[in-house]
């Protein structure tokens, strides 16, 4: 019975038939003029053929949630729970907190608990627990200056659930992107990261960190809707000096080339970037996505980037298989960090560093030097 619903599931479930929900709902009062745009184009591009199937099953589920659950205005109450948002920390983590704090001396002045009237109690409960951990963290490994420097605008758009410390609002992504931030920083000298391609990068919650503390920064963003188009509306808000460019319909890599000379910040989708100039990449940031991708799609992509870029940091569960990924169980998308096989990583990558994220402790940071004289095409087990 188990498997007949497994290939069901991956040959004639309508839960990821994205196209089919697409065209039934696309006209919806809550689905802009820009995001239909984005969406029927990206939909009828070779990127939604390296969209898993997990991924349009999640799709489906973000765009009913902006439909009819407040809208973009509420994303951090309904779509963000798709994506990086974990209330709960593990025992584990609780006893590194305190190891990590007890000879931390900080005043907290402010209200420590706030309730969220789209969230029950205990997941509210859950959150700002969580806010206070994180901030701690942060606060010791001193990067209170930085977090001063991150604004509300952006991080507050989208109701965003925060608590007031010190007179500062405090987010959840705020602390989580300090902290990824961090961890990349500890490996990759960012000052001399001129080109940054990000994959992956959702609502912008780490675009803003980076792009607030490298504003000379080049910086192109490689995603798919509806999170691009969020991600597009957070940074033409907040970087409104900067200029902008949706590039969807480049079809070439001189249009592409083009359109990075006059601007700052560019959106593409995943097929383009085998437009990207060979090397014209300093660093390919990529966090908490490659480990929902299909096998065969993160081979594209590593292939791709070992043309592309000089460097790569990439966040990944410690172990996980993706959703949807096969019919059958015994080919299905398994992924371990700690197997270049799995990942399918080019044998000329060097690894700089694989270590445990500050947040959360089940996830690995890892970040390879990309060595551009040595042959690209081999992959080894580590």
């Amino acid at each position: 019975m188990g498997k007949i619903k497994s290939i069901y599931n991956y040959y004639l479930s309508k839960d990821h038939d994205l196209v089919g929900f697409w065209e039934k709902n696309k006209n919806h009062k809550e689905i802009s003029k820009t995001l239909k745009k984005i969406f029927s184009l990206f939909l009828y591009s070779e990127s939604y053929e390296l969209c898993s199937n997990y991924w349009k099953y999640l799709n489906i589920k973000n765009l009913k949630q902006i439909m009819y659950e407040g809208g973009i205005k509420n994303y951090a109450n309904t779509c963000a729970f798709n994506y990086f948002t974990i209330l709960q920390t593990n025992l584990e983590m609780e006893k590194k907190n305190l190891e990590l704090l007890s000879d931390l001396n900080v005043n907290i002045k402010g209200k420590i608990f706030r309730q969220n009237t789209q969230l029950g109690l205990k997941d509210t409960d859950d959150l700002n627990r969580l806010i206070l951990k994180l901030y701690f963290l942060v606060i010791r490994l001193r990067l209170n200056s930085k977090l001063n420097k991150l604004g509300d605008k952006g991080f507050l758009d989208f109701n965003d659930h925060f608590l007031e410390i010190n007179k500062k609002k405090i987010t959840s992504d705020k602390l989580i992107s300090l902290l990824d931030y961090q961890k990349i920083q500890e490996n990759i000298n960012l000052s001399k990261a001129k080109v940054v391609l990000e994959i992956g990068a959702g609502s912008g919650r780490f675009s803003q960190t980076f792009l607030t503390f490298h504003k000379k920064t080049k910086y192109i963003i490689c995603d798919i809707p509806p999170s691009i188009y969020i991600n597009y509306s957070r940074l033409k808000k907040i970087f409104y000096n900067k200029k902008i460019k949706l590039c969807f319909d480049c079809k070439d890599y001189e249009s592409l080339s083009e359109n990075l000379d006059k601007n700052d910040i560019l959106f593409i989708f995943p097929h383009q970037i085998k437009m990207i100039k060979k090397n014209l990449v300093d660093l390919v940031v990529a966090i908490d996505c490659i480990h929902e991708m299909d096998k065969r799609t993160i081979k594209y992509y590593f292939e791709n980037i070992n043309n592309l870029s000089k460097s790569i940091y990439f966040s990944v569960w410690k172990k996980t298989r993706v959703p949807r990924s096969s019919a059958f169980k015994f080919n299905s998308n398994y992924l371990r960090s700690s197997s270049r096989e799995d990942y399918q990583i080019p044998k000329n990558w060097k690894l700089i560093d694989q270590s445990t994220l500050y947040f959360p402790e089940n996830y690995d940071g890892i970040c390879y030097k990309i060595n551009t004289t040595k042959s690209k095409d081999k992959v080894r087990s580590k």
